[in-house]
């Protein structure tokens, strides 16, 4: 019986010991300016696509290029997965010209665009952020290829993370307003 106690004071004081849990931390990109048209070309929005481990909610970090090697940020997460906030963000952002509809809309359009996340990285050696998109701008007889690649630097304040997050908001906007230009060629 006592050597029972002993065993229990010790599983006790270990379980003090150990060091508290540290809470997860939730990140977003902010709302942009709205450039959406209510009178421009009507086009539909499918949901970006997030193939493979861009998919999920971890913030990730690059730490090599050829070969790809990624790895998640523990406890830093998006607030909801990659393809839900990307798709929301654009149909916020919307492009000029156009008037952006969700894909489910009621409205039918005749143009749509399709896009995938192939980049959504940091990159702790570059001090930066990377991000890419792909896709397709489709009409009933056309097809145009769209694709954009940005970075941008993270600045040197707060944590690393956070600054992350305000570096991938400046190189999402500029992709998209590099697709916008693809996009009013295409139109």
């Amino acid at each position: 019986m006592r050597y029972l106690g002993i065993g229990f004071s010790l599983l006790v004081l270990v379980g003090c010991a150990a060091k508290p849990i540290t809470p997860d931390r939730y990140y977003r990109v902010a709302s942009p300016q709205a450039v959406n048209h209510q009178d421009g070309v009507l086009v539909s929005l499918r949901r970006v696509e997030t193939p493979g481990v861009l998919g999920g909610r971890s913030l990730l970090a690059s730490e090599s290029e050829s070969p790809l090697i990624v790895r998640e940020i523990r406890g830093h997460l998006w607030a909801s997965p990659t393809n839900v906030w990307m798709t929301n963000w654009l149909l916020e952002r919307g492009f000029s010209q156009v008037r952006l509809v969700a894909d489910d809309s009621p409205m039918r359009a005749d143009q749509s665009i399709t896009l995938s996340l192939d980049d959504l990285f940091i990159d702790p050696q570059q001090s930066q952020v990377s991000v890419g998109l792909s896709g397709y701008l489709k009409s009933r007889d056309d097809e145009r290829a769209l694709r954009c690649r940005s970075g941008a630097a993270i600045a040197d304040s707060g944590s690393v993370e956070s600054a992350a997050v305000a570096a991938f908001a400046s190189a999402i906007e500029t992709c998209v307003r590099d697709l916008d230009q693809q996009i009013q060629g295409g139109l």
